[in-house]
C-alpha cells in the first residue's frame, strides 16, 4: 500500500511483510477496527470472568495492559519468526544470460585450400621479384652507352638552340618591320578618314546653312508681323486680335527652338538665346499695358521682345561659324 506523500516502489519492514496486501484506506480502517474490537473483546471477557482486575486501580492496570501488550507483541514476533525460521521463501531466480551468437569456424579442409592459393600467390611474386631483378641489371649494363648518347644528344641540342636563336632573331627582325609597315599603313588609313571626316562636315556644314537662312528668312519675317504694337503701336486688347497673336507667336516660337538647336553646332552659347532675365522686363518699353488685354499678355509680348533682340544679336556668330565649317569642314568644339 502506497500512503500519502509517498512516491516509488513500496517498501515494508517488520511483521507487516507477513500481512496480507492493503492497497486503499477502507482496508487499513477495517484492520485496524477489527484488531480493536478483537482487544476491546478479551480485555471485557477478562474483566467479566477474573475477579481480581476489578480490583486494580488506573495505574495498575495501565501497567497490566503495556505489560500484557508487550508480552503478546514478543509472543507474535517469535512466532512469526519461527513461521519464516521453519518456511523460508523461494530463492529469487537467476538472471538471464544475455544470448551470444555462435561462433563458427572453419573447416580443416577450407584452411588446407587456402594455404594452397597462399603458396600460389606467394610463388608468383617470387617469379615477379626476379624478372624485375633482371631488369635492374640489364638497366645497369646500358646506363655507360646511355651516357654516350647523352652527351652527343647534348650536343645536337645545343646547336640547335644556335639555329634557334638566329632564326628567333630574324623572326624579330620581321615582326619589327611588319609592325612598321602596320603603323604606316593605319596612319595613312587615319589620314584618310580623317580627310573624308573633314568632307563629310563639309557637306553637312553647307547643308545647315542653306537651312539657317531659309529659317532666318523666316523668323525675320514674321517677327516682323508679331513687332505690331511697337512699330505701329497695333491694339491687341480685344480677345480676337490677342488669340490671333499669340497663336503666330507660338508658331514663331518653335521655329526658333529648331533654329537653336542647329545653330548649337556651331556656336556654344546658341542655347543662352531662350534664357530671358528677369531685369529686362522692367527696361522702357514703347508699348503700354493698355494695348494687350491683360498684365500677362504684356509681359508675353516684352517676352518675344527680348528673344527677338537676343536672337539678333547670336545670329552673326552663328553665320561666321556655319560658313568657316562650310569652307574648312572643322567644327567650333574641333
Amino acid at each position: 500500500m502506497q500512503y500519502p506523500g509517498q512516491t516509488g516502489k513500496r517498501e515494508t519492514v517488520g511483521m507487516f511483510k507477513l500481512l496480507g496486501k492493503a492497497d486503499t484506506w477502507l482496508d487499513v480502517g477495517m484492520r485496524w477496527s477489527g484488531g480493536f474490537a478483537v482487544a476491546w473483546g478479551g480485555l471485557s471477557w477478562l474483566a467479566k470472568h477474573v475477579t481480581w482486575l476489578g480490583t486494580l486501580n488506573w495505574a495498575d492496570a495501565i501497567a497490566l495492559g503495556l505489560g500484557g501488550a508487550m508480552l503478546l507483541s514478543a509472543v507474535i514476533s517469535l512466532a512469526l519468526i519461527a513461521v519464516r525460521f521453519f518456511r523460508p521463501l523461494p530463492a529469487s531466480p537467476a538472471p538471464k544470460q544475455p544470448r551470444t551468437e555462435a561462433v563458427t569456424t572453419t573447416s580443416i579442409e577450407e584452411i588446407h585450400i587456402k594455404i594452397k592459393e597462399l603458396e600460389a600467390i606467394m610463388s608468383r611474386q617470387d617469379a615477379n621479384l626476379a624478372g624485375a631483378f633482371e631488369t635492374i641489371a640489364s638497366l645497369q649494363n646500358d646506363t655507360e652507352g646511355n651516357a654516350k648518347l647523352a652527351a652527343q644528344n647534348e650536343a645536337g641540342i645545343e646547336a640547335a638552340m644556335a639555329i634557334i636563336g638566329e632564326v628567333q632573331k630574324l623572326s624579330l627582325d620581321a615582326i619589327k618591320s611588319a609592325d612598321e609597315a602596320k603603323n604606316q599603313l593605319a596612319l595613312e588609313a587615319t589620314g584618310r578618314v580623317m580627310a573624308d571626316e573633314r568632307l563629310r562636315r563639309s557637306f553637312s556644314a553647307m547643308a545647315d546653312k542653306e537651312w539657317l537662312e531659309r529659317v532666318e528668312g523666316e523668323l525675320s519675317r514674321r517677327a516682323t508681323d508679331l513687332s505690331a504694337p511697337t512699330e505701329s503701336a497695333a491694339d491687341l486688347s480685344s480677345p480676337e486680335s490677342w488669340s490671333d497673336w499669340a497663336n503666330r507667336y507660338d508658331e514663331w516660337d518653335g521655329l526658333l527652338h529648331d533654329y537653336i538647336a542647329v545653330a548649337g553646332r556651331y556656336v556654344s552659347n546658341a542655347n543662352d538665346i531662350r534664357q530671358v532675365d528677369d531685369a529686362l522686363y522692367g527696361n522702357k518699353w514703347v508699348v503700354t499695358d493698355a494695348q494687350f488685354p491683360d498684365s500677362e499678355g504684356a509681359r508675353r509680348y516684352k517676352k518675344f521682345r527680348i528673344l527677338l533682340s537676343q536672337w539678333n544679336a547670336c545670329r552673326r556668330t552663328v553665320n561666321l561659324n556655319v560658313r568657316k565649317a562650310a569652307n574648312e569642314g572643322i567644327f567650333l568644339s574641333d
